[in-house]
């Protein structure tokens, strides 16, 4: 049950963002470069810290391996020597979560997904574009602060704080390599291995 619960909960807080969203004008070379990217691999670790809806505490990782192009996203979640395998994949016709050893759980969206397991919706069209480091357009930050070279290292938007550690040169493009989210006792860590551009 606990592994459920984190699994739905990394999908919402940051693998349901890369649902795809119509791209609005941004300003930096920066952000308009990660700005253009609509397709994309990687592979890294996920882990969370927070508390279940009981109030136990809860920690988890898991390797993550997500796929995003223009149709849509799958992403493919597992525990040490592949245990707790999840997949969740979207595409024209909604969100599908498979988990072995589980009934399939299908939405129509990300967010009724969401609103459908945890019984709660969270800010997925501001998470499609944290998660390539880029402020998101539809609310002005709290705070924005960059590094010397320009990079996203810190960002406040919507109740989250978001952390960056130093991007990464992936074909010309400037990427996250590590971002940590946290709001209230909910702490979120993506750490990215390898990105792949096609």
């Amino acid at each position: 049950m606990l592994y459920r619960f984190f699994v739905f909960t990394l999908a919402g807080l940051l693998l349901s963002a890369c649902s795809h969203q119509a791209r609005s004008p941004l300003d930096s070379p920066a952000q308009g470069d990660a700005g253009a990217i609509e397709q994309w691999a990687l592979n890294g670790k996920l882990g969370i810290a927070a508390q279940d809806p009981r109030g136990k505490s809860l920690r988890q990782s898991a390797n993550i391996n997500w796929q995003q192009d223009r149709e849509g996203y799958s992403i493919h979640l597992s525990g040490p020597l592949g245990q707790g395998s999840t997949q969740i994949k979207s595409d024209s016709g909604g969100v599908t979560l498979k988990q072995a050893g589980q009934a399939d759980i299908h939405a129509a969206s990300a967010n009724e997904l969401l609103l459908n397991t945890l019984g709660y919706t969270l800010p997925l069209d501001a998470l499609y574009y944290w998660a390539r480091g880029i402020p998101s357009p539809v609310a002005p930050p709290e705070l924005e602060q960059r590094s010397v070279s320009g990079d996203l290292s810190q960002l406040k938007q919507l109740g989250w704080q978001l952390d960056y550690s130093p991007f990464q040169d992936v074909m010309h493009w400037q990427l996250p390599r590590k971002i940590i989210a946290s709001k209230g006792s909910t702490r979120i860590t993506l750490i990215i291995k390898k990105w792949r551009l096609p």
